[in-house]
């Protein structure tokens, strides 16, 4: 699966030199110092910086930038995809996979093979890569939201059931009131003319980002105002939850919890690769897709309350490949 998921983004900054001495020396130097257990690496263009680590906030931030002028701080983790690349190359070929290649057979991503895929959940669970909703599925998270709410999911939307203008399709939702600046919305997803839309306190005014590409996987980082997909702000705005109490209803994944409304709304043709929720500080839901073994039933395994969240809706999800890649559960 080609995707390139990114734990946590930092506003970039200017300002500092490269550190032209750090090699990928080992795997352990690629899990640990880069923590890149989950992250396709890029094998070429040598202008990417690949880091672990920062000072933006309490939690470490990891990502992969444009280049060296675009990350500050933490000089020692730095390390160039050339650098990455050569260091696979000529030591550690053997500890990665390939996933993806020029037509002369040049590897343009790497990523880090595991031969335990499955530690990340407990026995009598199998990781999946995602699972995928027709419409008619979703999942609560039981958590509300309110304004210390961040967001990091992994969405992709198929070439069909596109949504329109009045067909918006959330990946994450609940609101309270309708059409007002005032409204307690907290969404994001996708909307018409293949736009993310993203909504934080109020409803009104332009709520169309940038556009997405079906069949494409996206990274999105969703803090106070602001909305990040895949490293580029695709929207901000300007309104503010009422007050610090919570929604009255709770987060929904593949729809939105609309509480003036019995059933979901803005329901998503699509899939969820993962979803973190941070909360007044704190990691309160660390999803991850998964099926029980025992009866088949899929849902989104979470590592925080450690228990299956299931389809609430009708039907069934559409189950992803079993997950190759060890995901870590801390931040």
């Amino acid at each position: 699966m080609k995707r390139i998921i990114i734990a946590f983004l930092l506003v970039l900054n200017i300002g500092i030199a490269y550190a032209a001495d750090k090699k990928i020396t080992s795997k352990t130097y690629v899990e640990n110092q880069l923590a890149t257990k989950q992250d396709t690496i890029p094998a070429v263009d040598t202008n990417t910086v690949i880091t672990h680590t920062g000072s933006n906030g309490e939690i470490g931030q990891k990502g992969i930038y444009d280049s060296t002028g675009n990350y500050a701080e933490q000089q020692t983790s730095l390390v160039t995809a050339g650098d990455a690349n050569t260091g696979i190359n000529n030591a550690l070929e053997n500890e990665f996979v390939c996933i993806d290649e020029d037509t002369d057979g040049t590897c343009l991503l790497w990523k880090i093979k595991n031969t335990s895929p499955q530690q990340i959940l407990p026995t009598g669970y199998t990781a999946l890569e995602y699972l995928e909703s027709n419409g008619t599925q979703w999942i609560d998270t039981s958590i509300k939201a309110n304004s210390s709410i961040i967001v990091d999911i992994s969405v992709w939307h198929p070439s069909d059931n596109l949504p329109t203008t009045s067909t918006a399709q959330a990946a994450i939702g609940t609101r309270e009131g309708t059409n007002t600046s005032n409204a307690n919305v907290f969404q994001f997803g996708f909307i018409s003319t293949n736009h993310f839309f993203n909504r934080y306190g109020g409803e009104t005014g332009n709520i169309a980002g940038e556009i997405f590409t079906p069949e494409v996987w996206y990274n999105a980082h969703l803090e106070n105002k602001n909305c990040v997909v895949n490293g580029n702000t695709t929207y901000f705005n300007d309104y503010e939850f009422l007050s610090t109490m919570n929604t009255q209803g709770t987060l929904y994944l593949f729809a939105t919890h609309d509480i003036t409304i019995t059933s979901p709304t803005f329901r998503l043709y699509g899939r969820i690769g993962y979803c973190k929720i941070q909360k007044d500080g704190a990691l309160v839901r660390n999803f991850i897709p998964a099926r029980r073994d025992s009866d088949g039933k899929l849902g989104m395994y979470d590592l925080v309350s450690n228990q299956l969240f299931t389809n609430q809706g009708s039907g069934t999800f559409i189950a992803g490949p079993v997950l190759d890649v060890y995901i870590p559960s801390g931040n």
